[in-house]
C-alpha cells in the first residue's frame, strides 16, 4: 500500500486530487485484496520547526514500516502519500496546516481505517491530537506507541 501511495504522490495537485488518490487505493486494500484493518500512523511532523520535519518525516515513515512488519496489515502514514514535492506544491497552491489537519481528518472518517497508531511525543502536534479526538469520536483502535527515537 505504501508503495502504491508514493507512486500516487506525484499527481497530487491539490488535496482533492490526493483524496481521490488515497481513498482508491484504501478501497482496493479492502475491497480487492479483502484485509479487514487498516492502519494510520499520526505523529509530529512541523511541530518541532522547520528543521526537524524531514527528520520527523523519515521516522514517522519508518514507523509505519515496523508496524507492519509486526501486525501483518497494511499500515501508512500521510508521509507515504505525500513526498516533500507534493508539500511544496500544495503549499504554493495556497494550502495551510489547517488544510492538511482537516484533511487528515477526512481520512480518518473514510471508513477505511480501523487503526490509529500515535508515535511518541505526539500530543505536542496539533494535527494528531485532532486525529486522536476523531479516533475517539468513531470507535477506531488506538494505539500509543512508546520507544527511543534512535532504536527504531
Amino acid at each position: 500500500m505504501r508503495t502504491q501511495l508514493r507512486d500516487a504522490a506525484g499527481l497530487v495537485r491539490n488535496f482533492e486530487d490526493a483524496y481521490g488518490h488515497i481513498i482508491h487505493i484504501l478501497r482496493k486494500f479492502r475491497s480487492e485484496y479483502n484485509y479487514p484493518r487498516i492502519g494510520y500512523v499520526s505523529g509530529v511532523l512541523t511541530s518541532d520547526g522547520p528543521g526537524r520535519v524531514l527528520q520527523n518525516r523519515e521516522e514517522l515513515i519508518r514507523l509505519a514500516g515496523v508496524l507492519q512488519e509486526m501486525h501483518h496489515f497494511p499500515i501508512f502514514t500521510l508521509q507515504d502519500a505525500f513526498t516533500p514535492e507534493t508539500l511544496r506544491r500544495l503549499k504554493d497552491a495556497g494550502h495551510t496546516s489547517h488544510h492538511y489537519t482537516d484533511f487528515a481528518g477526512e481520512i480518518l472518517k473514510s471508513g477505511f481505517i480501523t487503526d490509529v497508531f500515535f508515535a511518541p511525543r505526539w500530543e505536542n502536534s496539533q494535527t494528531a491530537r485532532s486525529e486522536q479526538t476523531l479516533a475517539e469520536r468513531f470507535g477506531l483502535r488506538i494505539n500509543y506507541i512508546e520507544y527511543e527515537e534512535d532504536r527504531v
